[in-house]
């Protein structure tokens, strides 16, 4: 006689393949983060709470209108070196706000990254983005300030557009560990 097969469930740690000085992943594509409010899969558990008027539920993600949509995270630390986020943005966005109304935006195909010292777009250092699915890896030698971190609002400004997901870490990731995210994670934005 056979016994059953066992099957365990794959922790969606495992999807994050840069665990080390990891302060925030929170994968918005997995059912398991679909709600209103969900908590982050990282060692924090932070609460992650979607509002606005007609935030969109996507098999990737959330699609925000860009009429009041935002995921407030709140708190997650003054020693950011890192921040990672897929998104597909509709045109020129305000993507999230760090702290004190400022944070990363686009303008014109390019993004604006103020508190940052180097932005890779799909593994590659370059400011260039377009209206498409892309990772977008931020860095910075010197701690950013994230005692405030909102996805889709920046001051009064909304984002058009999609969020898949978003980690922040508290190590500097360059060049071969903005790579190795983007290849880890781009299955699911293809």
């Amino acid at each position: 006689m056979r016994s059953p097969a066992l099957r365990f469930s794959k922790s969606l740690w495992s999807y994050n393949p840069l665990p080390t000085g990891c302060v925030l992943f929170a994968p918005f594509w997995h059912p398991d983060l679909s709600g209103l409010v969900s908590k982050s899969v990282d060692l924090f558990g932070r609460t992650c709470t979607v509002s606005g008027s007609t935030p969109v539920r996507t098999s990737n993600g959330w699609d925000f209108p860009g009429v009041d949509e935002m995921i407030d995270i709140g708190n997650i630390g003054t020693n950011i070196r890192t921040l990672s986020f897929w998104i597909n943005p509709d045109g020129n966005e305000s993507i999230l706000e760090e702290v004190d109304n400022t944070g990363p935006s686009i303008a014109g195909g390019s993004m604006s990254y103020g508190s940052w010292d180097d932005c890779f777009v799909d593994g590659v250092n370059t400011d260039v983005i377009s209206a498409a699915w892309h990772h977008v890896m931020l860095t910075s030698t010197t701690s950013v300030d994230m005692s405030a971190f909102r996805l889709g609002l920046v001051n009064v400004t909304y984002f058009d557009g999609g969020f898949g997901e978003v980690a922040a870490w508290t190590v500097e990731y360059k060049v071969a560990g903005a790579k190795q995210h983007y290849q880890g994670t781009n299955e699911r934005y293809q």
